[in-house]
């Protein structure tokens, strides 16, 4: 159909009704025929689904738009060394917290761990936020969060009495 618009000619989607689909005989006027492959216990769409389903897949047939997007507003994306930190920080705290400790396991584990967050494509920010996250998990927040959390404790506890 996409080629059909892009060298000038029309073309339309014919939907029958609800309750009872197309007829032969429009069927029979149509060029193409799109089949939906469909779970056997449920073979029917109502006509909104079959509208919607099939304005997406001409939307993505058709879209320039790539898959992904990652903003990058105030942030770039992440270079092969700041993400190697990443990586370099979170298995020093893992094998810290015991994380590692089946031999057998623990490259594949790593690996893991690796093509999770190289698949993410994460900014420079990202990661800069995960290492934050990591070293929090690690040290338990840090000693402002560690008197913080003892404040609001207290404050909690004054506040049933």
């Amino acid at each position: 159909m996409r080629g059909h618009v892009k060298s000038g000619k029309k073309v339309g989607l014919l939907f029958g009704p609800e309750k009872a689909g197309l007829k032969n005989d429009d069927i029979a006027l149509s060029t193409a025929i799109v089949s939906v492959p469909l779970n056997p216990s449920f073979a029917s769409i109502n006509l909104a689904q079959a509208v919607g389903l099939l304005s997406y897949e001409w939307f993505q047939s058709g879209s320039d738009v790539a898959d992904s997007y990652t903003p990058m507003q105030d942030t770039s994306p992440a270079t092969a060394g700041e993400l190697q930190k990443l990586f370099d920080h979170m298995e020093d705290e893992l094998k810290e917290a015991g994380y590692f400790r089946a031999d057998q396991r623990r490259s594949l584990m790593r690996r893991n761990l690796r093509n999770i967050f190289t698949r993410s494509e994460l900014t420079r920010e990202e990661i800069s936020t995960m290492r934050g996250v990591i070293k929090a998990l690690a040290t338990g927040g840090g000693p402002g969060w560690i008197a913080e959390k003892a404040e609001l404790a207290k404050k909690a506890a004054k506040n049933k009495q």
